[in-house]
């Protein structure tokens, strides 16, 4: 990790309805996905760096409205609806007509990716699981040389 200064923690129900998305996003179907790699907590700390500072209140908001509609759609937290509500949910708002909250879903779909294959330090890829999945050995990774299981 960087000796950058850290941001705010994210809200519990925020950590959660993050967790839930990052979930939808990458579940995992054919190999390791967001639970098995901790894939959230390389997305959380991606919304949390510095850089991202003026992107983090639509990113809270986009959080705060996937809740508030699971509310008022499903009568429970975003978290707490089944797959299908929560996909339900979030192609709507990948559909929006408003082109800040398709920004902000496709970002946290890269965050999500980063958290799945990004380097275990910055707190996702748990065990280099989603390296491995992909045929790389973390070492290879790690010195930038990217060499699969057949490696040169």
């Amino acid at each position: 990790m960087t000796d950058m200064p850290s941001e705010p923690a994210l809200t519990a129900e925020r950590r959660g309805t993050l967790r839930a998305v990052v979930e939808r996003i990458l579940p995992g179907a054919e190999g390791p996905g967001a639970v098995e790699t901790n894939a959230a907590a390389g997305a959380e700390a991606a919304v949390l760096h510095p850089f991202f500072r003026g992107l983090r209140p639509g990113i809270e908001g986009f959080l705060d409205r996937l809740q508030a509609q699971a509310g008022q759609l499903h009568g429970r937290g975003f978290a707490d609806c089944t797959a299908d509500e929560q996909d339900g949910m979030l192609r709507a708002l990948e559909q929006d007509p408003n082109p800040w909250t398709r920004l902000v879903f496709n970002m946290l779909i890269g965050f999500s990716l980063e958290g799945l294959l990004g380097d275990p330090a910055h707190g996702g890829n748990r065990d280099f699981r989603g390296w491995e999945a992909a045929g790389l050995r973390a070492e290879a990774v790690r010195s930038g040389l990217c060499l699969g299981e057949r490696g040169a």
